[in-house]
């Protein structure tokens, strides 16, 4: 009866060894995860032919899950307005407010972020915007403003063109999924599926190349050099 009240205790303390050592598991699993993003990201960073400004996510916007993120670099870290911000996976938003040591991140998904983009099969221009999470819950763009006379294919590969001077040339945005044909029937529009995923954003890479006017884009594309508007 005396070595009931030893094995009671004996009991707690391998109980709470069993907590401990659990605990010990989940963070080595997620530090172990964290590394392999981290080494995925490093190497992304040193095949790139930019200068990249590696970054941390801090915050996100909780009134608009796919609309702003906090970055950890700022001002002094060379980070300026109207920079791109890219993953490996490619393209997901730009810089839109900068303070000495953050900078806010404006996601492709949000409706305000519009980025000059080309069909790579095809070479086709357009515009693309956000339009927020899809019904599958993972954030959707759109691009618009395409000719409505070159073929448009679900799995159509979309990358910025280069046009306005923000997004630099060549950085993956995603793969089209759905065509439509503009009310006006002047344009095709097509749904895009970004590669980059929005949602689980850890570590990215701000562009340090200048920036430029979105709102030009638009309208080039609209109305091309040489044409009445």
């Amino acid at each position: 009866v005396r070595g009931i009240g030893g094995l009671l205790r004996e009991n707690q303390r391998m109980s709470a060894e069993l907590v401990r050592l659990r605990s010990e598991v989940r963070d080595l699993q997620a530090l172990s995860q964290d590394n392999a993003e981290l080494r995925e990201q490093l190497q992304f960073a040193v095949q790139a032919r930019r200068r990249l400004i590696p970054c941390e996510v801090i915050a996100r916007d909780i009134t608009g899950w796919w609309e702003t993120i906090r970055l950890s670099k700022g001002v002094s870290d060379g980070v300026s307005m109207d920079m791109a911000v890219v993953t490996s996976d490619g393209l997901i938003g730009k810089t839109v407010d900068v303070s000495a040591r953050t900078c806010d991140v404006l996601l492709i998904s949000d409706p305000s972020c519009k980025v000059s983009a080309r069909i790579v099969r095809t070479g086709a221009f357009g515009v693309v915007a956000g339009s927020g999470p899809a019904q599958s819950g993972q954030a959707a763009c759109r691009m618009e403003f395409i000719n409505k006379n070159v073929p448009v294919l679900a799995g159509d590969e979309v990358v910025t063109s280069g046009l306005g001077g923000i997004f630099p040339q060549g950085l993956l945005i995603g793969y089209v999924d759905k065509i439509h044909m503009d009310e006006t029937g002047l344009f095709q529009s097509a749904d895009i599926i970004p590669k980059a995923d929005l949602g689980i954003l850890t570590y990215v890479f701000v562009v340090a190349e200048p920036g430029g006017d979105a709102d030009e884009v638009q309208e080039k594309v609209r109305f091309p050099e040489g044409r009445d508007r």
